[in-house]
C-alpha cells in the first residue's frame, strides 16, 4: 500500500491483531471509506475467533485529526447514527478485547473512535480532545455520553466548551487515556504486553465480561425518542453561520469569528 494512499490493513500474530488505518494526505482524517473498512475487518477478526482475540487499533505517524472536514454531511443528510457510530458500537460490542495505541494526535470522531476501545495507550506528548466548539458544530449525544463515561461531569464539560487539545500525560490522570508512556515505542510495547497477556486467558470468560461491563456502562442510556431530540441541535449547528465560519476559516488558516447566529 503506498504511503501517500488511505487505507487499511491487518496482520495476526499469537491470538494478537493489529489493525491499521492510515490516511497521511490528511492527518489520519477519518473518511466514511475507512471507517466502513475498519468496520468490516473487524467483523473478520470476529469470525476467526479464537484464532484471534485480542485486536491493537492504531494508526500512521498519528492516530488521527478526527473526520475528514470535506466529508461533512449536509443537514438533512446528518444520521442519527453515522459511520463514526457504527464502529464505534461495533467495537464496544465485539467480543474481542480492543486496545486503542494512540500517537501524535487523536482529535474528535478520532478520539471517540478510541473512547470506545477497551484500552488506551499513548506517548506522553499526544494530544487528545473533542473539538466541535472550533467547528460551530453539536457532536453526537452517543460519542458525548462515551466521553463522559470516561472522564465525568467537569471534564466533559472542559473538554467539549473549549475545543482544547491536552497531553496524554494529563488525560491519564482524569482517565481519558489508560496509560501515557515517555515515547511511541514505549507505549507500542506496553499495549502489546497487556494485549498478549488477556490473549493468553480464557476467550469466553473475557468474551463474558466484556459485555456484562458493556451493559452496567449502558444501563442508564437515554430513551430513543430524547436521542432524536437532541440530534435536532446537531442539525442546526450544521446548518448555522458559525459552521460556515469555521469551515471558511480553515480553509483560509485563520482564527474563526463567532457570532451564535442561528
Amino acid at each position: 500500500m503506498s504511503q501517500a494512499l488511505a487505507g487499511v490493513t491487518c496482520t495476526v500474530e499469537e491470538h494478537v491483531a493489529t489493525l491499521t488505518f492510515t490516511n497521511p494526505r490528511q492527518h489520519g482524517a477519518l473518511t466514511p471509506e475507512l471507517l466502513r473498512d475498519l468496520r468490516r475487518e473487524l467483523r473478520v477478526l470476529e469470525l476467526k475467533r479464537p484464532l484471534t482475540r485480542v485486536v491493537v487499533l492504531r494508526g500512521g505517524e498519528v492516530f488521527s485529526s478526527g473526520y475528514a472536514l470535506d466529508r461533512f454531511p449536509e443537514p438533512d443528510e446528518l444520521a442519527v447514527q453515522d459511520e463514526i457510530e457504527e464502529l464505534c458500537q461495533a467495537i464496544e460490542r465485539s467480543p474481542l478485547v480492543v486496545i486503542a495505541l494512540l500517537r501524535g494526535v487523536a482529535v474528535g470522531a478520532g478520539l471517540d473512535v478510541a473512547a470506545s476501545c477497551d484500552f488506551r495507550f499513548a506517548e506522553r506528548t499526544c494530544r487528545l480532545g473533542i473539538t466541535p466548539a472550533k467547528l460551530g458544530i453539536v457532536y453526537t449525544v452517543q460519542g458525548s455520553s462515551r466521553i463522559h463515561r470516561l472522564v465525568g461531569p467537569d471534564w466533559t464539560r472542559r473538554l467539549f466548551f473549549t475545543g482544547d487539545l491536552v497531553q496524554a500525560e494529563e488525560a491519564s490522570r482524569f482517565g481519558l487515556v489508560t496509560q501515557a508512556l515517555d515515547s511511541p515505542e514505549e507505549a507500542e510495547r506496553e499495549a502489546y504486553a497487556l494485549a498478549t497477556r488477556i490473549a493468553a486467558r480464557a476467550p469466553l470468560s473475557v468474551a463474558g465480561s466484556k459485555r456484562i461491563i458493556a451493559s452496567i456502562e449502558s444501563s442508564r442510556g437515554l430513551p430513543i425518542a430524547q436521542v432524536a431530540e437532541l440530534h435536532e441541535l446537531r442539525r442546526a449547528a450544521l446548518r448555522s453561520p458559525d459552521c460556515a465560519e469555521a469551515r471558511a476559516a480553515f480553509a483560509e488558516k485563520r482564527t474563526p469569528v463567532f457570532t451564535g447566529e442561528e
